[in-house]
């Protein structure tokens, strides 16, 4: 199989599988996926370490083979209402902090604060 073009889209469905005891076959990354609802479920604390650990992953991945390959966006919003941990826990700060640095809307809104900031510091009038 060669491998994909600048800008290519790869289906993560017919990515490379990896057989890991005892889950079984763990498919590298879904990087099209950009928003899930955890809401009403039981995830507890290991399960927001192994969340944290996949974003994490994402993150790092997308920060280097996305300038060559576009692998998607990966996850930018995680809802997680109605679980069985608490939504102060560190885990899900870490969660939204790393989700927060990713999100297009967000950086928008912050570029935009600093604009308005430097601004407001100058002596140029809009």
């Amino acid at each position: 199989m060669s491998s994909p073009e600048r800008n290519e889209l790869i289906n993560p469905i017919l990515d490379k599988a990896i057989y890991v005891e005892p889950y079984g076959l763990l498919i590298v990354g879904n990087f099209m996926l950009a928003f899930l609802n955890l809401s009403r479920n039981s995830i507890g604390i290991n399960g927001l370490k192994a969340l944290l650990e996949a974003i994490t992953y994402q993150v790092n991945l997308l920060n280097v083979e996305n300038a060559t390959t576009n692998l998607g966006t990966g996850i930018l919003t995680l809802l997680f209402d109605n679980n069985t941990f608490n939504q102060d826990c560190e885990i899900i700060t870490s969660i939204n902090e790393l989700l927060a640095s990713r999100d297009p809307t967000t950086r928008n809104i912050n570029n935009d604060k600093n604009l308005d900031s430097e601004l407001s510091n100058s002596n140029v009038k809009l």
